[in-house]
């Protein structure tokens, strides 16, 4: 039970954060209702490959390497931060545009690499995936444990992101993104401009 219970409070702490409202999240939900599931899925895809990668470096060690490197940090902070207001400019770009675009799914090429872009350019997704190890991993834990940890949250990643994917991409969703695009659009860019200003000015 000593080994268990940190593993179960890490899948936990990973489940709420992953499933917390925030810019991966956000993404697939936009993407869903505007360009159908299987845009949506692939943009899932993209972040669940980010953040596998991300969490492949935190349980081997690497992130303690990258924490030196202040440098790395600072680009990686840079990049992220700028792609965000990218992605806010799209969003108000979108919101503005005088003809509502059409709902489709026929178009998905690009969206994997756009989810794995947003993962790979945040560099607070390695000191999460640090934070979650230490709760599961404890100084008496068995060589296994991390693993275990890094899977499991894998999967639960796995099946958030998917679930979103799903969920915002039926017919009730789309619709409803269609007459509300203006505003959604707004929000959107509002919550990318706010987490990009964010990465920018925090800390590194």
């Amino acid at each position: 039970m000593e080994t268990v219970g940190p593993i179960l409070l890490a899948f936990a702490a990973y489940l709420v954060g992953t499933a917390s409202p925030g810019p991966a999240t956000l993404t697939i939900m936009i993407t869903g209702a505007s360009a159908g599931r299987k845009a949506a899925l692939r943009m899932a895809s993209g972040i669940i490959v980010g953040s596998i990668i991300w969490g492949i470096v935190a349980t081997f060690g690497l992130s303690l390497v990258m924490a030196e490197i202040a440098s790395l940090l600072y680009v990686l902070k840079f990049v992220g931060g700028a792609y965000l207001l990218w992605l806010a400019f799209k969003s108000f770009r979108s919101a503005m545009a005088a003809d509502t675009p059409e709902v489709s799914g026929a178009v998905t090429e690009g969206y994997f690499r756009k989810g794995l872009l947003l993962h790979l350019t945040n560099p607070k997704a390695v000191l999460v995936w640090g934070a979650i190890l230490t709760i599961g991993v404890t100084d008496q834990s068995a060589a296994w444990v991390a693993p275990v940890v890094l899977v499991g949250c894998s999967l639960l990643g796995v099946g958030v992101f998917s679930l979103y994917a799903i969920v915002f991409s039926t017919p009730k969703a789309m619709a409803g993104y269609v007459k509300a695009r203006r505003p959604i659009g707004a929000l959107c860019g509002t919550l990318f401009g706010a987490a990009g200003a964010k990465l920018l000015t925090s800390q590194a």
